[in-house]
């Protein structure tokens, strides 16, 4: 029943049902806001195993995607920076 799942449980399904439509970009707002560290490994290794022409990540927590990016843009008081002040 999804009201036994957990956070991150809920998470894994709703972004099964979004790969399920075989996206080219995937674009993802806070995904691991909330979630233990087991469970945003196991987030970032279901991404990791799909593939994509692109996917973008806003995230407060820029540090949980070190080593996992190819690419990253910070965004810091309206500007672009090289890398997060904090």
């Amino acid at each position: 029943m999804p009201y036994e799942l957990s956070g991150g449980e809920k998470k894994l399904v709703a972004l099964a049902s979004v790969l399920s439509m075989g996206p080219d970009v995937l674009l993802l707002d806070e995904p691991m806001a909330g979630l233990e560290e087991r469970a945003v490994e196991r987030f970032l290794s279901v991404l990791k195993d799909e593939s994509f022409k692109a996917f973008v990540v806003i995230t407060h927590m820029p540090r949980l995607l070190e080593g996992e990016i190819t690419r990253a843009l910070f965004l810091e008081r309206g500007r672009l920076s090289p890398g997060p002040s904090c």
